[in-house]
This record gives structure tokens, C-alpha cells and sequence, in this order.
């Protein structure tokens, strides 16, 4: 009985970790889909503590049986996400081509085992070495096995520092909960004690949790940054991810060109002179610079627009790179004029030389050709530029700094 009563006070304990850190994370930003995995998986933890408080303080067979099948709901809900969890975290999601149907493939064999579960209470019925007991084991090792390798590739992949502490306090973790839970599992059920697992994979969360609060795990990230503070900016502001790829813009700046978003677009698809951009990329990333000034055309469904920017990068408090910030100024002029109203090469000399103070008459004899011809490649240049007459066109020239 008392051991009871400590496993009943174990899985409070666990039960309200659980529910606190689920949403602590998720209430960060809930729209991310690693937070809402890490959400997802608290939320299978705690019903699986849950469901051990009920049986280590009931008496009732039919009571145990009923939150012994809901208890194995949430062991066998859990690898699947924990598994999403650690693919978003390491990226390997982005590079799996069907992601829809990789997911259902990940629930098949635990849909069996719960519903096989449900109807008869078979994994409980198994114990020690029937086929539904050792097979939910093996399919927890497989699932938390490819997550622990997951994050030991990533941990040698990546150059972060950030990063390489996050993983290793993670994968220790992870290591240590898996090494402990199997044994005491089996050892506890042969003693006919209710299990302890749900309270020892705490070990696991909690590391989850301090890299969290120590490292920053999951809460600073450039598409954050982003989002507070791009809506306040009228320049045109790009964040680039350290790939080069668009996580951010401010959709609201007035230089924007076309008329969707540039998330996701790669440095090729978004400049004319991408070759460029990326050689002083490389510079910044190396530390040979700390940002770089360029003249280039920013492009977008068709529309090319000059630009005159500065590219910084952004770091962390390790002073690992989080991405790359680009700050624009449209470079207006004579040229952008003539692109945006599709002006002709006369019809910009004949603006030039209005903008000038010149009259009908100087700007024949300047281009040798009649005031008839003058006049009609005015006509033609009020009527591409929206305007009625010279004064209107002088006014409409002041937008672009040529008056």
C-alpha cells in the first residue's frame, strides 16, 4: 500500500510537469509546428501519469483494466511525436519529399497496437514476454533509438555551439531515460507494482525543458524577430536563414515589389545577381566581415526593382549566426521611371530635358527633330505616365527624386 501511495505521489508530480511544460511551450508560439510536437507529446505524458495515479489508488479490476488500456494510449501516442519533434528540430523534415504521407506512416503499427489494445487490454495481458508487450517495446525503442540518432548526426553536423549544447543535455537525457525505464518497467510489473515510466521519462522532458531556458531552446529565432518587429519598418527589410532563403519580409513596406510575399524564395529566384550576394555571404559567415553594402535589382513576378542595401548578419548570444538582414532603399532615377511607365529612349531624353525647364521649341532644335514630333511624344509620355500636363508630370517626377 504505501508503495502505492509514493507511485500516486510520483504521478501527481509528473502529471502537473507534464501539463506545465506542454503549455509553457506552446503558449510561446503556438503556430510552430516543434512546439506544438512538444505540446503534443506533454499532452501524451500526462495522460499516461494520469491514468497511473488511478490505478495505483483504486482497488476495482474493472477500474485498472479501463486506465491501464488509456494509460497505453499515451505510451504509444508519444514516440510519434516526440519522432516529429526531432525531425522538425534537426530539419530532416524539410528534405522527406511526401511529409503527408510519411506521417501516416508513422501512426500504421501504433494504430494497430491501440486498437488491438483497446478491445482486449492485450499489452497488459501480455506481460512479461507476449507478443503485444514486447512489440510495444521494440516500437518504442525503434521510434526513441531514431531519435537519439537523429540528434547525434545533427550534433556532428552542426557548427552552432548553441546547438551542440542543446543536443548533448538533449540526447543525455533521452540516453540515461531509456537505459533506466525498460528494466524498472519489466522489474516493477514482475512485483505486480504499478510502473514508474511515465515518472522517469520526466528525465527526458526536463532536459528538453532546461535546454529551453538555459540555451534558448525554441523561443529566440529569426522568424521571430521577424514577426515583432518587420511590421514597424516602411524600408524594405528581407531576413535571409543562414541557406539564403527568405524566412521574413515586411510585406507592409511601399517598396515591395509584385504582389505575394517573398517567403522562400532563394537568393537565385529573388536577385538578378545572385552570385554576388552569395560570395559576400560567405564572407560574413567566415567573420571576414560583419555586413556588406550593394547596388542590385531585387525581382519578383516580373517586376524588377534597383535597390541600394546593406546585408548584416544576426547573432545569438553564442555568437553562432541566426541569419542574414537586409535593409533596402529603392534607387530612384531616370532608369526606374522609364521601366515602371515603359517610356521609350526619346520619350526619357524629351522628360529629361522638361524636368530641365526646357520648351517645346530647345528640345526640337537639342534633338534635331520637329516641335510636331515633340508635341506628339509628349502626348504620348502625359498619357503612359497618367498625367495632363507638365506641372503634373514635374510633381510625379518628385517621387523619384529627379526634381
Amino acid at each position: 500500500m504505501e508503495i502505492n501511495i509514493l507511485i500516486t505521489v510520483l504521478s501527481s508530480i509528473a502529471f502537473i510537469s507534464y501539463c506545465y511544460f506542454g503549455l509553457y511551450v506552446f503558449l510561446l508560439d503556438p503556430g510552430d509546428p516543434q512546439k506544438r510536437n512538444f505540446f503534443y507529446f506533454c499532452v501524451s505524458f500526462a495522460l499516461w501519469s494520469f491514468c497511473y495515479i488511478v490505478i495505483a489508488s483504486s482497488s476495482s479490476t474493472s477500474t485498472v483494466i479501463f486506465w491501464q488500456k488509456a494509460a497505453y494510449a499515451g505510451a504509444l501516442t508519444y514516440e510519434v511525436f516526440i519522432l516529429r519533434f526531432f525531425l522538425d528540430f534537426t530539419g530532416v523534415i524539410e528534405r522527406i519529399q511526401h511529409r503527408k504521407l510519411f506521417a501516416v506512416m508513422l501512426w500504421i503499427v501504433p494504430a494497430l497496437f491501440l486498437h488491438e489494445n483497446f478491445l482486449n487490454n492485450t499489452i497488459a495481458h501480455d506481460f512479461p514476454d507476449g507478443f503485444w508487450y514486447i512489440g510495444l517495446h521494440v516500437l518504442a525503442g525503434a521510434y526513441n533509438f531514431t531519435s537519439l540518432a537523429l540528434l547525434y548526426f545533427f550534433y556532428k553536423k552542426s557548427n552552432s555551439f548553441r546547438i551542440k549544447k542543446q543536443v548533448k543535455i538533449i540526447f543525455t537525457g533521452g540516453f540515461v531515460t531509456i537505459l533506466i525505464t525498460v528494466p524498472t518497467d519489466f522489474f516493477m510489473g514482475l512485483q505486480h507494482i504499478p510502473t514508474l515510466t511515465p515518472v522517469l521519462i520526466l528525465i527526458w522532458i526536463s532536459s528538453l525543458f532546461y535546454a529551453l531556458v538555459r540555451y534558448k531552446f525554441l523561443v529566440l529565432s529569426p522568424e521571430m524577430i521577424a514577426r515583432e518587429v518587420f511590421s514597424h519598418i516602411d524600408e524594405l527589410v528581407i531576413l535571409f536563414d543562414p541557406e539564403g532563403r527568405v524566412i521574413k519580409c515586411n510585406s507592409n513596406s511601399s517598396n515591395l515589389p509584385g504582389k505575394n510575399s517573398l517567403e522562400n524564395l532563394s537568393l537565385n529566384e529573388l536577385f538578378t545577381d545572385p552570385g554576388l550576394v552569395r560570395e559576400n555571404f560567405k564572407e560574413l559567415f567566415k567573420g571576414k566581415i560583419k555586413d556588406f553594402n550593394l547596388r542590385l535589382s531585387l525581382q519578383h513576378e516580373g517586376i524588377e526593382l534597383p535597390l541600394e542595401g546593406r546585408f548584416s548578419r544576426i547573432r545569438d548570444e553564442f555568437n553562432d549566426i541566426l541569419g542574414i538582414l537586409f535593409i533596402g532603399k529603392e534607387v530612384k532615377g531616370i532608369q526606374q521611371v522609364r521601366n515602371i511607365y515603359r517610356l521609350t529612349l526619346r520619350e526619357v531624353q524629351i522628360v529629361e530635358l522638361l524636368l530641365r525647364g526646357k520648351v517645346n521649341r530647345e528640345i526640337a532644335d537639342t534633338l534635331n527633330i520637329t516641335s510636331n514630333t515633340i508635341k506628339a511624344h509628349i502626348t504620348n509620355i502625359y498619357n503612359k505616365c497618367g498625367v495632363n500636363t507638365k506641372l503634373a508630370l514635374m510633381d510625379l517626377m518628385k517621387q523619384y527624386e529627379l526634381v
